[in-house]
């Protein structure tokens, strides 16, 4: 095809080639947005720290979250709540395990307008944890969301729930019966501190 006829065909279509490509650059556009909103507003809990590392393993017990009751709405007050409950069970043999202290965050992705940050709990009063105890050791915290969910961020985007990130530190004695300080970072979302037949949805 010679150049004039190229000119021809483009001059011919070229109302649709430019609606095309004014459809795809929409396209784009609106990708581009859903992107940087998630990344700009990827949450970063405890960023006072470094090197943190959500890994939800710790090999000297086992630590979990459960949701005693749950109010994602409230007309009244116009936030929702959360009762959390945090337990440590299976504590192993032979380690010694002491001043228990886990700090909460709650995010929601997408936004930074729900964070709630810094409430802690001890277990077992900072004592030692004794390996074999049945029912674990505990500690409940609420929290007030100061928002009502679900969220919705963009257009298909709706968030359910906070997320909520904890920080457990300790004690423990090694070979050599020194003590040192561990911290272990933990992740859960609505689906692992929700418990069916368990939590309260008020």
């Amino acid at each position: 095809m010679s150049g004039k006829n190229k000119i021809n065909g483009f001059m011919k279509h070229k109302r649709l080639i430019i609606i095309g490509l004014i459809a795809v650059g929409f396209i784009l556009l609106i990708f581009l947005t859903y992107i940087l909103t998630y990344a700009n507003n990827k949450p970063k809990p405890f960023k006072e720290d470094k090197h943190v590392k959500f890994t939800n393993k710790c090999n000297y017990f086992t630590f979990t979250v459960e949701a005693d009751s749950i109010k994602l709405q409230d007309k009244n007050t116009g936030k929702g709540q959360i009762e959390i409950t945090g337990k440590i069970s299976s504590v192993q043999n032979g380690n010694s395990i002491s001043n228990v202290t886990v700090t909460y965050e709650l995010h929601t992705n997408w936004t930074t307008k729900t964070e709630v940050t810094g409430k802690s709990a001890k277990f077992n009063d900072g004592n030692k944890l004794t390996p074999g105890v049945q029912n674990g050791y505990t500690a409940s915290t609420t929290f007030d969301l100061g928002i009502n969910y679900p969220v919705k961020v963009l257009p298909l985007v709706k968030v359910k729930s906070p997320t909520i990130y904890a920080k457990v530190t300790f004690t423990r004695k090694n070979v050599n019966d020194e003590s040192i300080q561990e911290t272990i970072y933990y992740k859960f979302t609505y689906s692992q501190y929700y418990v069916d037949g368990h939590t309260t949805i008020l």
